[in-house]
């Protein structure tokens, strides 16, 4: 199941009606199993407006280093905006589909609070610092390192300012460095040091209870996802959602059956 942010290329408009009957939550997870791309390791659930994806793989590292992924998404449809959607071609010939959180949706400040205060009990300290970031389309990115001093003294209004600006939002990395030795061969990684702390943050904020949207996604050494084995995390709000299906039509398809399905079960 590939969830991940991606770059809005094409925009698509959403007929408001339509004389078949609402979809159901069931024919929007089966049309999730059936038609994007690895969801046969995936668990997916959808209860009311509340979408659940749960992902588990054996991977390869770099020198066939075996590494354990595992991630898990959790999204109310009704804060993404279904009607104005970007759709992006793969080079494999399948498409993205991407909704971008509501305009018009509350920010998510209460649970970046809680994650905050999940963060403040599990981190160590470490140098402030800004980072700019530029994607092979051209975007730019600007991420602001915080420490657990800032994280502390964030207010709701600091978080409203940062959810105010373009893809704003809170996000929580544990990354490790593979370095090579004096033939550039690289070298066996190691578990990082913050790693048990850094996955009792992360299994906290899974137990947050139908978040407007949260992923989580861990990568363990080995085949097993021991807490001491954690090798790289991340933990964030994202602002959008994207979808990886086999064509631009299946796309399209399911726009639409997210769209109807928040107008049928998700608006009151």
């Amino acid at each position: 199941m590939k969830i991940s942010i991606a770059a809005l290329s094409l925009a698509l408009i959403v007929a408001g009606c339509s004389s078949d009957p609402a979809p159901t939550s069931s024919d929007v997870v089966a049309f999730l199993e059936a038609n994007t791309q690895g969801a046969d390791q995936a668990k997916i659930s959808l209860d009311a407006c509340h979408l659940k994806i749960s992902f588990e793989s054996d991977v390869k590292g770099p020198n066939a280093i075996a590494l354990l992924s595992k991630a898990v998404l959790m999204a109310d449809l009704s804060k993404f905006d279904f009607q104005t959607v970007g759709i992006r071609p793969l080079p494999d010939g399948g498409s993205v589909l991407i909704a971008k959180w509501l305009e018009t949706a509350e920010y998510p400040t209460p649970l970046a609070s809680k994650l905050l205060e999940f963060s403040t009990q599990s981190h160590k300290d470490f140098q402030p610092g800004e980072l700019t970031l530029k994607a092979s389309d051209g975007s730019v990115s600007e991420e602001k390192r915080m420490t657990p001093s800032d994280l502390q003294g964030a207010d709701a209004q600091d978080l409203v300012d940062l959810f105010q600006k373009p893809g704003g939002t809170v996000s929580f990395r544990l990354t490790s460095l593979m370095t090579g030795d004096a033939n550039g061969v690289t070298q066996l990684p190691t578990p990082h040091e913050d790693g048990p702390a850094f996955h009792a943050f992360a299994e906290n904020a899974l137990t947050l209870e139908k978040p407007e949207a949260l992923l989580v996604n861990l990568t363990f050494l080995g085949d097993t996802a021991a807490p001491d084995q954690l090798f790289g995390g991340l933990v964030t709000i994202p602002r959008q959602l994207t979808f990886s299906v086999g064509s631009d039509e299946k796309a399209k398809e399911l726009t639409g059956l997210f769209y109807h399905y928040v107008q049928g079960s998700c608006r009151t």
